[in-house]
């Protein structure tokens, strides 16, 4: 089952702070710099999904359609 999981370790114990299958068939995911917005890779939709994250919930905010699959995604350093 496709997962996107956030956790938090608080002294020696992972803290979970939310859990969310928010795509069918993702594959990759990619974080922005300031890390509240994210980027799966949504094989059966032939969309790259786009996730808000604010440190406590997660939500879909929408989607770029692509021709085919996306099979590879990456950031690139400044």
């Amino acid at each position: 089952m496709p997962l996107v999981q956030f956790s938090q370790i608080r002294g020696r114990q992972p803290y979970l702070i939310v859990r969310k299958d928010p795509v069918r068939h993702h594959q990759g995911v990619v974080w922005s710099r300031d890390g509240k917005t994210l980027l799966a890779q949504n094989m059966a939709e032939n969309a790259l999904s786009i996730l808000s994250f604010d440190g406590k919930t997660l939500g879909v905010t929408g989607e770029i359609k692509v021709k085919g699959g996306p099979a590879g995604l990456r950031t690139a350093e400044r």
